[in-house]
Formats: C-alpha cells, structure tokens, sequence
C-alpha cells in the first residue's frame, strides 16, 4: 500500500506525512472552525465531540422533549456511521495490491465533498439536522483517520485528551529535563492552539456567510490533502524516530 512520509522541518526526521505537526494543526483548526458554526449556526449542536450531545441528549430525554432528542441524536448517529466507514476504507486500501490514493488521502476527499455540500443547505430547524449530520459524519471520519502527531497518540477534533497528554509531558520535562518531552508537548499545544483559533475565525465569519461559512473550513484541509502528496512514496519500509516507528501497515 502506498504510504506517505515526509522530512519534519520540527525535529529533522524522516516521519509519515500524516503524523507531521504541520498537518495536525490543519486538521485542528479545521475542527475548531467545525466545532464554533454548528454551534453558532446549526441550532447550538456540537458535532466534534460526542460528549456535550450524549448530556443534553439525557436531559431532553428524561423530559420528554421528543424534538429535542432527536436533534441531538443525529449528530451520535452520523458520528457512528464515519467512524464506521473510516475503517472500511481503511480496510479496503490494504487489502488492493495498488491505490491510487493512500487511504488517508480519500478521507479528507470525502471531507471536502461533505463539507462543500453543507454550504448549500440553508439555515433553518429541519436542515440544520442534515447539516449537523454531514459535519457530525465529517468530524468522525477525521478523528480516526488521524490519531497521532509524531507517534504521539491525538485527537483532531476535540482538546480534552491533547490537553492532558500536553500537561503531562511538561510535568516529565521539569522532572527529568529531557527536552524531547517538551517538545512532545509543544505537539498537542500547537493543535489546541489551531482549534481555538479556528473557532475565533468562525465567530467571525459565520455572521458574515451564514451556513456558507463552513466553506472557510475547506481551505486548511485542501492544505493539508495537498501536504500529503509531498514526499509519497510506495514504500513498505519502517522509519524511526526516537522511541516511535512508522510503518505502511500504520
């Protein structure tokens, strides 16, 4: 299977394209843009994390308000159904003796698509659902496609665990003064970093362009698919970096 590596100008090291820090904070600030117009747009729903959705899905539930539930269970659903079709693709890729994308790269294909799509539907209770739907599916299909920065284990689309991992590689640092960890930390803090200023852009954009806004997302994925041309190659060897490798079969 076709895999992508890439010269990290970070730490000088030859790592896969799609683990490089240059692309996680794409990807963070796409989901951070992602986060604030459902939010501000779409009815007050989240479609990254799943968490915010399943509490007030139970508070609605226990009261019975019916229209509510729904809206909020349709992002759950959507979110099930991306990560679902994530690992399909993902099966299917290694499985062919030849691609003509790496599977990874057909992810953030099917992102845009989605993503496109959603600027045309309007604002408006019943389409916010589909909206939330397509954002909710999109955010899935990001978050297990891309799971680490560096051989560090992340998340695109939500800050909670980056946050930790971040905090905890500092408290290494200051105990051992090995920079490695600081710099380990520096990896989630710079996609915190991306997703709250991808949410600040989005407050701002989106009184401007309504549901269209969503299209300002699109700008740092197409980045980052076109980031991880660079370097391809079909290769099935494993590269090293540190403690970490990176194979084809990652």
């Amino acid at each position: 299977m076709a895999q992508l590596h890439t010269k990290d100008p970070g730490i000088g090291l030859q790592i896969e394209s799609s683990e490089a820090r240059r692309v996680a904070t794409l990807l963070g600030m796409a989901a951070g843009f992602l986060e604030a117009y459902t939010y501000l747009e779409r009815g007050g729903v989240f479609a990254n994390a799943q968490t915010g959705n399943m509490a007030l899905l139970g508070v609605y539930l226990i009261q019975g308000h019916w229209r509510e539930v729904i809206n909020y269970l349709v992002p759950l659903l959507a979110f099930v159904l991306g990560i679902f079709l994530t690992r399909l693709l993902r099966y299917i890729s290694e499985h062919r003796a030849a691609n003509l994308l790496h599977w990874r790269q057909w992810v953030l294909g099917l992102e845009l698509v989605f993503l496109w799509s959603v600027g045309f539907i309007p604002v408006g209770e019943g389409w916010n659902r589909l909206a939330t739907l397509w954002v909710s599916f999109v955010c899935a299909l990001q978050l297990e496609a891309f799971r680490k920065v560096h051989g560090q284990t992340f998340a695109t689309t939500m800050c909670t665990g980056n946050l930790r991992s971040g905090v905890e590689l500092v408290c290494l640092f200051w105990k051992t003064g090995n920079w490695e960890h600081l710099n380990g930390a520096m990896n989630y803090f710079s996609v915190i970093g991306s997703f709250v200023l991808g949410a600040a852009v989005s407050g701002i954009v989106c009184p401007l362009l309504s549901e269209r806004a969503v299209w300002v997302a699109c700008l740092p994925l197409s980045i980052a698919f076109g980031w991880l041309f660079i370097g391809a190659v079909d290769s099935s060897e494993v590269y090293t970096t540190g403690k970490h490798s990176y194979s084809s079969k990652t």
